[in-house]
């Protein structure tokens, strides 16, 4: 149970580190992008 504990606040202090961000400002827009992308693309698959 402190493993998982350990892991999320890791997690969650990656996810709020502020330099992360300024390091790759673009990461978090092209995985959703890419979310998106897929997304659309199974709609388009479905009749």
């Amino acid at each position: 149970m402190t493993q998982s504990t350990s892991s999320i606040s890791s997690t969650v202090k990656t996810v709020t580190e502020p330099s992360q961000e300024t390091c790759q400002p673009g990461s978090l827009e092209v995985h959703v992008e890419r979310r998106a992308s897929s997304w659309t693309s199974t709609s388009q698959q479905k009749p």
